[in-house]
């Protein structure tokens, strides 16, 4: 259940001040110690219509933008992993016009499987999405021709988001993976879990979570939310929007 609109403008309040606090200790910690922390992100795709794999809306793709420029802010210049699906891949593409960085195809993070056996959507090729995006996937993404699991739910969902965030460590940079609310909330289970906090947000468009990774590997909670879209631009697809607007 989504949160009324007062209590989610106390919740970005919230949000800001504990990253504030937050990022003040790891910028500090990280210049004691003379090694760069590594920034996780993790996002919810942008608004888009239902049914299918479609594009984003407008709104959407303004959202997805705002995304990117709040990774500009931190200066983001790390990797960006995007499920395969258009909406998200589309939102990585915001993000990477604005932090110039390439992104990468990774269906561990694609869509949950509903039903065991049958794969929601078909899902495309890498060649279509790179003739509809040129320039702006890796070719380094080798996604498979059939890349849609059929099992995608479960302990085995999340075992797969988890492999993703072990393989974004491992290459010792920053990241963000760019996917879906179910992505996004598996993700915020398995990051929570290690860094040893309870977490519990709703996840609307182009939500943001954010860890740090220090030296030592130990996994730290920065902040979540989307305080950096206009709170009558917050959506969760074509449902109503968090705040509606009157007109006379």
């Amino acid at each position: 259940m989504f949160n009324k609109p007062g209590n989610t403008k106390l919740r970005i309040l919230f949000f800001t001040v504990v990253s504030a606090l937050f990022l003040a200790a790891d910028l500090s910690f990280a210049a004691q110690s003379d090694v760069r922390i590594r920034k996780i992100y993790v996002a919810r795709h942008g608004q888009r219509p239902s049914g299918g794999d479609p594009a984003l809306t407008e709104l959407g793709r303004r959202q997805a933008h705002l995304l990117g420029e709040r990774l500009k802010a931190e200066n983001f210049n790390g990797e960006i992993y995007a499920s395969p699906y258009f909406r998200t891949v589309e939102t990585a593409v915001e993000i990477a016009k604005v932090t110039g960085a390439k992104i990468t195809l990774q269906p561990l993070i694609q869509e949950r499987t509903k039903r065991a056996g049958k794969p929601d959507i078909k899902g495309r090729t890498q060649q279509e999405l790179s003739q509809a995006f040129p320039g702006f996937i890796s070719e380094t993404s080798q996604l498979p021709k059939n890349w849609v699991y059929d099992d995608n739910f479960g302990k085995v969902f999340e075992g797969r988001v988890s492999e993703a965030i072990d393989k974004g460590l491992s290459k010792g940079g920053d990241f963000i993976l760019v996917g879906h609310k179910a992505t996004v909330l598996a993700a915020l289970k398995i990051l929570s879990g290690r860094a040893d906090v309870k977490i519990d947000i709703p996840i609307w468009n182009c939500t943001l979570v954010y860890f740090v990774a220090g030296p030592d590997g130990k996994i730290k909670f920065v902040e979540s939310g989307t305080g950096f879209i206009p709170p009558q631009d917050i959506t969760n697809n074509d449902k109503p929007a968090l705040i509606s607007t009157q007109r006379n």
